[in-house]
């Protein structure tokens, strides 16, 4: 089911609207957001870390599973999901992006958060909020 929904072909009047939507509710979710972050209550997170927002997660713990979808999703869609007419498509600038990309984000998702020194735990509740299925679907999806 989901392989036949990856590789199937959409047009781009379907692929402008998905992002078309996807763009207003990102606009709606941040003006709905703003005024919590303004007047709301202060997250405890990184220097600011208390024990009072639930039990604590390792910083490299909670820093890698945060960050692995923007280094997964185009691995694995490259390795087991891409047609051999969508990797034809990754030749030249396409291919030098893709690679800058993945190499950025191995650095960012792998090596910068095991070579961290110190620092103080995560909070459950910052963690699971900044890893939420919305954020990973808007930075994933676009």
């Amino acid at each position: 089911m989901i392989e036949q929904y990856l590789l199937r072909t959409r047009t781009l009047a379907e692929v402008l609207t998905t992002t078309e939507t996807m763009a207003y509710a990102m606009g709606f979710t941040a003006i709905v957001t703003l005024p919590v972050l303004l007047f709301g209550p202060t997250a405890p997170y990184g220097r600011f870390s208390t024990t009072g927002w639930g039990f604590l997660i390792n910083n490299k713990i909670a820093w890698i599973t945060q960050e692995i979808p923007s280094l997964a999703v185009p691995v694995v869609w490259m390795t087991c999901y891409a047609t051999p007419s969508q990797l034809s498509n990754l030749q030249g600038r396409n291919l030098i992006l893709m690679l800058l990309f993945c190499i950025h984000y191995t650095n960012r998702d792998l090596i910068y958060p095991l070579r961290l020194r110190g620092g103080k735990p995560t909070p459950f509740v910052v963690w699971w909020a900044l890893t939420s299925a919305v954020h990973i679907t808007f930075s994933l999806a676009l």
